[in-house]
């Protein structure tokens, strides 16, 4: 008895997914129609409210029903208000992230003229996720699994969203989309030879997105271009290897060299280099030591991942459900992304770039428990199991931490000392408001404030002095050349007080804070 049935191949047949496979096999080129039939902008609709509720519970640093703005998220808030305003970033305003994530919170406040407008981008940018899911499921798996996938992916963004707003959620779109176009293709079944050029351009414009939001954030496309030189190779097609190289570069340049035209135009050019890419190598180099549990799962799940996928290859391949080509794709995709996530820091959320390769896998692993044999199909149900369980795991305690947050959030913000933050600071500064400027306190106070500080390293020097010795003496000379009207700090930084008395402030406490200022 064969250990792979045919009963759910033809079952398959009535899916529009598959019958797009098979009618045009040959034909791997997008159509608009594809994506304009009734029955997906039905579904599109449905998306668009399971989006717009997890945005509206889970982002907490954006939605209208928080008062926060977090910590990550209050420095692109904070610098895309200070864009709309004139601001450069790295020169006036200084954060260790590539610039695409300043200036989508830039746009945001052109819309709305607050965060309310990041906000609604949120919304339409998980929408346009959660749709790529689930055509991406579509591939191998019926209307109501696809819809399950997509609640699992869902799942995974609330486990890593972090509060919302962080670099790896605007990233979901340009991970996604390369994925898709991908499989698009292999799924024709025509040669490598055959693979559409403009593809190749939208790999690299995805790869360059990725790389201004954050430069670890385009390895898993990069896997997936290491994939197409593997596959190139293979079929002895290296002519068309070079062409495509150069169109997936050209594509990159297209979205790199304005950014990098600009900030030499305007002198920021070293800094934005440094803030991009140097000062985060020495930042991830300190994090090497400062792992948790999650952290170490992420180091065993990038070594084990590799052999543990290679291993399942003659199962997958031998039921139909993956070709060698789509094993090759699906693999380096992922295990370049997961062998990113062994180095330095292991926040929250730098694990939604997976999601892309988990929920891949995770229609692939269904379409294989349907696919076996009736005798078999229990085996294969179990180790499907197994393998969500190692899924959900590092996931579970976060959703319902982050579901704790929200609860606290939304109900008990009044109680805290942010709540005082924010009264305070509301009358702190009555005139001279272009010469503020913070020690050590938080992005968000400047927002609670109304503020835009009058110099770049503005909030958490001391941590981020840890990686950057030069922010230090940058900041005392600052203060000894040009020093701003108004300094605030909070209370306990009694060695920061010190010097501003010495350069001739005048304190005034307040029960958070102790404002200083300077007659001109």
């Amino acid at each position: 008895m064969p250990r792979c049935g045919l009963m759910h191949n033809t079952a398959l047949e009535g899916s529009t997914g598959m019958n797009e496979i098979k009618t045009e096999k040959k034909n791997c080129y997008l159509r608009f129609s594809d994506w304009m039939d009734g029955a997906l902008l039905r579904r599109a609709l449905v998306l668009l409210a399971l989006s717009a509720a997890v945005i509206t519970v889970f982002s907490v640093y954006t939605t209208p029903i928080s008062p926060y703005y977090g910590n990550d998220s209050a420095f692109f808030l904070l610098m895309g208000k200070g864009v709309t305003q004139g601001k450069i970033p790295y020169l006036d305003l200084y954060d260790q992230k590539g610039p695409m994530i300043f200036y989508v919170n830039a746009l945001g406040y052109l819309l709305t003229g607050d965060r309310y407008g990041i906000f609604l981008m949120q919304i339409v940018n998980l929408t346009a996720a959660c749709l790529i899911v689930y055509r991406l499921a579509r591939f191998w798996l019926r209307s109501g699994a696809s819809l399950a996938v997509v609640a699992a992916y869902l799942f995974v963004y609330v486990g890593t969203v972090q509060d919302g707003n962080m670099t790896e959620e605007w990233s979901q779109l340009f991970l996604l989309l390369p994925m898709y176009l991908s499989l698009r293709f292999l799924k024709s079944g025509a040669s490598v030879s055959e693979h559409p050029k403009w593809y190749s351009f939208v790999y690299g414009v995805c790869f360059g997105v990725l790389l201004m939001f954050r430069v670890t954030n385009a390895a898993p496309v990069g896997g997936l271009i290491l994939a197409y030189i593997i596959l190139f190779c293979r079929e002895k097609k290296v002519g068309q290897l070079f062409l495509h190289a150069a169109i997936v570069l050209f594509g990159t340049a297209l979205v790199v060299v304005p950014f990098c035209l600009y900030f030499l135009r305007v002198g920021a050019f070293d800094l934005f280099i440094y803030a991009s890419i140097t000062h985060n190598f020495f930042y991830a180099t300190g994090g090497a030591t400062a792992r948790d549990a999650v952290g170490w799962l992420s180091i065993i799940g990038s070594v084990l991942f590799v052999p543990c996928f290679f291993a399942a290859y003659r199962p997958l391949t031998r039921c139909g459900t993956l070709d060698g080509r789509t094993y090759t794709l699906i693999g380096c995709y992922a295990a370049v992304g997961a062998v990113t996530m062994a180095f330095g820091f292991t926040y929250r959320h730098y694990f939604l770039n997976l999601a892309p390769a988990v929920v891949v896998i995770l229609a692939v692993g269904i379409d294989w428990v349907q696919r076996t044999a009736p005798e078999s199909r229990r085996k294969a149900r179990g180790l499907l199991a197994a393998a969500l369980l190692l899924c959900v795991v590092p996931f579970a305690p976060q959703v319902v931490r982050q579901c704790g947050k929200v609860v606290y959030f939304t109900c008990m913000h009044k109680l805290d000392r942010f709540a005082s933050n924010r009264l305070e600071l509301a009358d702190a500064f009555p005139t001279d408001r272009d010469s503020v400027w913070g020690y050590d306190v938080l992005a968000q106070d400047y927002l609670y404030a109304d503020i835009i500080p009058c110099f770049r390293y503005f909030a958490i020097q001391r941590w981020m002095e840890d990686s950057d010795p030069q922010i230090a003496p940058e900041i005392d000379e600052m203060l000894a050349t040009d020093p701003p009207v108004w300094v605030f700090i909070y209370q306990e930084d009694t060695e920061m007080a010190e010097k501003l008395l010495s350069l001739g402030y005048t304190a005034e406490p307040r029960s958070v804070f102790l404002i200083f200022h300077r007659a001109a």
